[in-house]
Formats: C-alpha cells, sequence, structure tokens
C-alpha cells in the first residue's frame, strides 16, 4: 500500500507516512460499437463509447464491495494515486487510498471519466467515425443521464449487480442523484456533494459566461480548431 516507486515518495508532502494506492494506470472501456449504438436523451444516437476509467482495491468474490466515484466538470479519471511520468496526485488522493475516508483496504473504488469529456472518454475532441474527423459542434449534447447510462455500462461490464456507495461533488453530485433515480435498485448508499437537483438563474448564467468565454477565443474556430492553434 506504499509507495515503491523511491523517487516518487519524495512528492507524498501531503501525506508525511506515505500512504498512498501508489502508481496508477488508466484503462479504457469501449462498448455500444455499431449498429449497437445507444441513443442519448435528445434523441440522437452515439457509438462506439469509450469511457476512460481508473481502479484502486480490489472486488471482493460477492461483488458488494463496489464504490463509484464521480468528479467534477473539470475532474477527470485520476482520483488517487500517482502515473510513474508525473508527481500530480489523483485529485482526491487526501480521501482515496489505503486506511483513508474511502479505504482502499475494503472496498473497490472506480471513477470514470463522464462520457463527453476530453479527458480519454468520448467526447468533442474524438474522432466521428462518420467523417474521420474530430467531432467538434458536431458532438451532440449530453445530459446528465447519458453520463449515467454510460457508467452503468462500465459497472455492468465488472459484473455489480448493486453499488455499495455512489458518490461526487457538484457535477459528480448531480450524477449521484440522477444515479438514485434511475437505478434505486442498484444503489444500496449515496453521498452526492455540493450539488443541487436543479439549477438557479444564477448558475445557468455563471455557465454561459464559461461558453461565452471559451467562444470569444481567437483560435476557436466555430469548435473546429483541432487540427490548428
Amino acid at each position: 500500500s506504499t509507495i515503491v516507486n523511491p523517487k516518487m515518495s519524495e512528492y507524498i508532502e501531503h501525506d508525511k507516512n506515505g500512504v498512498t494506492v501508489g502508481i496508477v494506470e488508466k484503462h479504457f472501456f469501449t462498448f455500444a460499437e455499431p449498429p449497437g449504438e445507444i441513443t442519448l436523451e435528445n434523441g440522437s444516437t452515439l457509438g462506439p463509447v469509450t469511457l476512460a476509467y481508473e481502479t484502486y482495491g480490489e472486488l471482493n468474490p460477492e461483488k458488494s464491495n463496489a464504490v463509484l466515484i464521480m468528479h467534477a466538470l473539470s475532474g477527470d479519471s485520476h482520483a488517487a494515486g500517482y502515473y510513474t511520468d508525473d508527481t500530480k496526485p489523483g485529485w482526491w488522493e487526501i480521501m482515496v487510498g489505503p486506511g483513508k475516508g474511502i479505504d482502499t483496504d475494503n472496498y473497490f473504488v472506480v471513477c470514470s471519466n463522464i462520457l463527453g469529456s476530453c479527458m480519454g472518454s468520448t467526447g468533442p475532441g474524438s474522432i466521428n467515425p462518420k467523417t474521420g474527423k474530430p467531432f467538434g459542434l458536431d458532438f451532440p449534447v449530453v445530459t446528465i443521464g447519458d453520463m449515467v447510462t454510460a457508467q452503468k455500462a462500465l459497472v455492468d461490464h465488472f459484473g455489480i449487480k448493486r453499488i455499495l456507495s455512489v458518490m461526487g461533488g457538484s457535477i459528480g453530485g448531480l450524477q449521484v442523484l440522477e444515479w438514485c433515480l434511475r437505478y434505486p435498485d442498484k444503489v444500496v448508499s449515496a453521498i452526492p456533494l455540493a450539488t443541487t437537483p436543479k439549477h438557479s438563474a444564477l448558475t445557468i448564467a455563471f455557465n454561459e459566461v464559461a461558453r461565452q468565454a471559451i467562444m470569444a477565443d481567437p483560435n476557436w474556430n466555430k469548435g473546429d480548431y483541432y487540427s490548428g492553434a
């Protein structure tokens, strides 16, 4: 449970005893390959779909100790541990690991990158199989529900019938609420953090400001910037 790479131990400044899940690796799960595309909430179809994910700890024989973590908007699947070529720990390193709040000595922890992200899962930067070019603005609008539908496919891939706990903050918290609504029989417990069942007008306005900031970039090129600056 302790980092075995001596070159990495010097970076564990916040964890004086060096306890961590150690060196981790990002994995990829692809499903919904044509003609078995998934149908999104807006009625469009998408496939194949790839989810980037990481796991920590071991799944017990009964497959009853799974914890599913959902990241916030700017997060990704790298919730804990270290990559061999990066000194930055996972975004929830303080919480996920042996003997920590989400104890990987007891739980099998899964953190997947959301559908529509730019951090390994299928999103606007992915290649559109119909054109051979990045989707860009042709990528369909996805909802929180679509993200959860994709996560369920990953959970089913592991053969997990019931999840011991689903947890996450912000957009991750929205997904937690959606999990409870869509698949209540699959969720034993839920920990939604910094989230809400609906957005206020103020939140919607702030999100529009963020979108306008991106589109105001001189290199925006109407979303078709993948081959340029």
